[in-house]
């Protein structure tokens, strides 16, 4: 069944991205509930290869630690990239939604964020 967000009314269910990682040393099939994104890919494939990676743009640590707090999603749908670019996206009709760590599918972890 779809995760019905009712105020506003969204599919939460469309903010669940499939992210598919192959762990060489695994042997099976395994589904994690957790809420990911591809923000996660530099972790999952740096992990186990390189100890304490740095990003070289930044040179921050590339690290697992914010996925532990909640996550914040802006919702949109003014799609047009015409008006829509550089680096601020503005929707007077757009709003946050907060998701807190754990199953993306359980409605209680999600909640609209003021």
């Amino acid at each position: 069944d779809d995760l019905m967000i009712e105020d506003p009314e969204i599919d939460a269910v469309g903010y669940n991205p499939v992210l598919m990682v192959k762990d060489f040393d695994s042997t099976g099939f395994t589904v994690a509930e957790d809420f990911m994104t591809n923000a996660d890919t530099p972790f999952l494939a740096l992990d186990g290869l390189i100890a304490d990676p740095v990003n070289p743009f930044t040179g921050k640590p590339i690290k697992e630690g914010e996925k532990t707090q909640e996550q914040i999603i802006y919702v949109s749908d003014n799609l047009n990239t015409t008006f829509n670019n550089g680096n601020q996206f503005e929707d007077p009709d757009g709003y946050w939604l907060a998701v807190t760590p754990g199953d993306i599918r359980d409605d209680k972890n999600w909640r609209l964020y003021e």
